[in-house]
């Protein structure tokens, strides 16, 4: 049978006792009011005895115990001078419960959290990939080929161009081996081994003879540039400037403007005291920041920090390169394989249109054609 229990209330400031009513495996704790003892507050709470039970019997009204018997919509305590009317009763979750619906609402939100990324991942894979092509060499030629690639790919954007430099003796190995789809080449003849590859001549540029804009002399023979390079001419002094130890400024074996650049004066035998640069940029940089410097590099990246000067009288421009005056002019050789893959072939189509020789031609260079 079921126990019914008053226990006094510890709070000073409430005028209630509490009814403990027990039935089983259920506890119902309800304050009574102690100026109407028969009269119970609007609410009860409920706690199993044990923890991690189902929901107590005493808590349903179909499985009620005797001593709960419901009336007027409440519960009222049965065979007992004191009695407890509840209007409204909203009994708290059993502790399992709520672990488990915690439980689930974690699980539902991990779940949401995995469908989405997955989603994305999905949507994000349905993208056609890329096509890619890689070109190598020449770094007198590098940048140029970064603005032709650059408006490519803003017209073709399923299509990524990388642009490696290297030189151009690297560009044709690459092209060979397939490191590259397309190796870059700026010499006045390509090598045996090119024999192998397919070839275009995407442009012409001319090899300028540089000093720092402090250097007051203003131009140089052929036969002047070939002693400098070789050593035999090592004060400016000795053609015409001031009296001052030549630094002699030069590429890189394997360069591809060292390589036409030596072979146009002559086939010299560059001299040990020459200080090496690895690409056109840096002898740039070194010139202009030397005063008695010289040095060689395309005529596209001259620029106000260094000075060219005439050989046999002739300047690196437009006019006499194409003309024919000026002697040191190279081509511009794009080597590939003759499986290129189709992509690689439109773009190599792409570089010999008006559009692309247009470029090349406002930033310096000279067009194939």
């Amino acid at each position: 049978m079921p126990r019914v229990n008053r226990q006094p209330n510890e709070n000073p400031r409430s005028n209630s006792d509490f009814l403990i009513l027990t039935s089983g495996s259920c506890e119902i704790s309800t304050p009574l009011n102690r100026t109407r003892p028969d009269f119970s507050p609007l609410f009860c709470l409920a706690k199993p005895r044990a923890p991690c039970q189902t929901t107590p019997a005493c808590i349903s009204s179909k499985r009620a115990p005797p001593v709960c018997r419901a009336r007027n919509a409440g519960w009222r305590q049965a065979g007992t001078s004191d009695r407890s009317v509840i209007d409204s009763f909203s009994p708290p979750q059993n502790p399992c419960q709520q672990q488990r619906t915690q439980t689930m609402r974690t699980m539902r939100s991990a779940l949401f959290v995995i469908g989405l990324l997955t989603s994305i991942v999905l949507l994000t894979g349905c993208g056609k990939p890329r096509e890619g092509i890689t070109l190598a060499g020449s770094t007198a030629f590098q940048p140029f080929a970064e603005k032709l690639a650059d408006h490519y790919m803003a017209a073709h954007p399923d299509v990524a161009i990388t642009i490696q430099g290297g030189g151009s003796a690297l560009g044709i190995q690459s092209a060979l081996s397939g490191a590259a789809q397309i190796g870059m080449a700026d010499l006045v003849k390509l090598p045996k081994e090119a024999d192998a590859l397919k070839s275009i001549v995407v442009a012409r540029d001319g090899i300028a003879v540089v000093v720092n804009p402090a250097n007051t002399l203003t131009g140089l023979t052929l036969e002047q540039v070939r002693g400098i390079f070789a050593g035999t001419i090592r004060n400016w002094n000795e053609v015409g400037g001031a009296d001052h130890t030549i630094a002699v400024i030069s590429r890189e074996a394997g360069s591809g403007t060292r390589s036409s650049f030596e072979q146009i004066i002559g086939g010299v035998t560059l001299t040990a005291d020459a200080l090496i640069q690895d690409s056109n940029g840096t002898i740039r940089e070194t010139v202009a920041n030397d005063a008695n410097a010289v040095g060689y590099l395309s005529h596209g990246l001259i620029n106000e920090k260094i000075k060219p000067v005439t050989v046999d009288g002739f300047s690196c421009g437009e006019q006499d390169i194409q003309s024919g005056d000026y002697k040191l002019v190279r081509p511009v050789f794009l080597v590939y394989r003759s499986d290129a893959r189709p992509a690689c072939q439109a773009f190599l189509d792409y570089l010999l249109t008006a559009e692309a020789q247009d470029l090349l031609h406002q930033n310096g260079l000279i067009r194939a054609n």
